[in-house]
């Protein structure tokens, strides 16, 4: 099994997605993990405007998935996400060595 994670810009986010949920990626988790939203210094409020605008604004997608299929969900990410600016789009790929659910209690693939 792997695990992908993508961290993406906002305004890609809706057409991958988009493309995940046609090509039956169950179990797609999005999170939309803004730098600092919601953090400020009452004292200095110029402090969180400058570190905010230090920080990218992303959107994190999280997808388990059999050995056989990774591939196929990475590659919708470097079609539907591809950009030539440096700090764009991070795509990441890992091997997930256990897995367990609780309802029912299953294991490895079974837990997807």
């Amino acid at each position: 099994m792997d695990e992908i994670k993508a961290y993406i810009k906002p305004e890609n986010a809706d057409k991958v997605i988009f493309r995940l949920e046609i090509t039956k990626a169950e179990g797609l988790i999005v999170i939309d993990v803004s730098t600092l939203r919601g953090f400020a210094d009452q004292n200095n409020p110029q402090i969180s405007v400058k570190l905010s605008e230090k920080y990218d604004s992303n959107v994190k997608t999280e997808l388990d998935c059999p050995d056989e299929e990774d591939q196929k969900f990475v590659n919708i990410f470097l079609d539907k996400v591809h950009t030539e600016e440096k700090r764009e789009n991070k795509i990441f790929a890992s091997d997930i060595i256990e897995a367990y659910s609780n309802r029912p209690k299953k294991q490895q693939e079974e837990a997807l």
